[in-house]
């Protein structure tokens, strides 16, 4: 099965555009007499978390306004942790190629972002938390150097990066939690694989069921054609 996280609707809007004049209520139906469904809830205790800061950020209105950054954890097959630095653009969805390493510095993690503002275009905030990798010397020279603004999440608010922790929710389970990587340079291949096919494939319904390398590609004023585009083609009407 090539997507099986996806949910009913994504899967109606898919075979839609391929052509098949389906109903998503057949689809619906067939999904679950598949045992395809897979919402499963859990029950999660309250935690009292007391008095939180506020936070009032950027909303990202278009391409390059606003990156949001993070690490995941994962493993090899020996059991060697290793980190995956993660950048996405919050108004696209589009997600740069991932620094894969067992450690990762400040030098390091700057040294990757003025790559991507070299290759894909310099931005005007940064979303990111209170890591010490941001800290660094090197970080702030390059935060600096390239005139970008910075939104520090406050500290046990990770919720508050909601962009890149979706996109990290999404990673763990369709990519780490599904391959076992033999070597650090077999993670680093099938990580950002993996991403390339999630920028090109993967249709977002805040979107408009439109995959992100469209809205990159495409001029801010455009996104609302590629929208309409995407619910002429079968997409469902009622978008969130």
């Amino acid at each position: 099965m090539r997507y099986p996280f996806y949910g009913y609707k994504k899967v109606t809007f898919l075979l839609r555009a391929r052509g098949y004049r389906v109903n998503h209520k057949k689809v619906l139906r067939l999904w679950r007499e598949e045992g395809f469904n897979r919402c499963v809830f859990f029950k999660r205790r309250r935690q009292n978390r007391g008095k939180s800061k506020g936070f009032r950020g950027v909303m990202g209105s278009c391409k390059g306004e606003l990156y949001a950054v993070d690490f995941i954890h994962d493993s090899l097959e020996n059991g060697r942790r290793f980190r995956v630095f993660n950048v996405i653009d919050a108004y696209s969805r589009y997600v740069f190629p991932a620094l894969v390493n067992f450690s990762l510095s400040g030098k390091d993690v700057a040294e990757h972002l003025e790559w991507i503002f070299r290759e894909y275009g310099v931005l005007r905030v940064i979303r990111r938390d209170e890591g010490p990798e941001f800290k660094s010397k090197v970080f702030r020279r390059v935060i600096e150097r390239w005139g970008i603004e910075e939104e520090v999440i406050p500290a046990g608010q990770p919720y508050n990066n909601g962009h890149i922790e979706s996109f990290h929710r999404v990673l763990r389970r369709e990519c780490l939690d599904r391959e076992v990587f033999e070597d650090i340079v077999s993670a680093r291949m099938r990580i950002n694989g993996w991403i390339e096919r999630y920028n090109r494939d993967r249709v977002h319904s805040s979107l408009g069921y439109v995959v992100p390398e469209d809205i990159w590609r495409l001029r801010s004023e455009d996104r609302d054609e590629v929208n309409n585009r995407g619910v002429q083609e079968g997409g469902p009407k009622n978008r969130p």
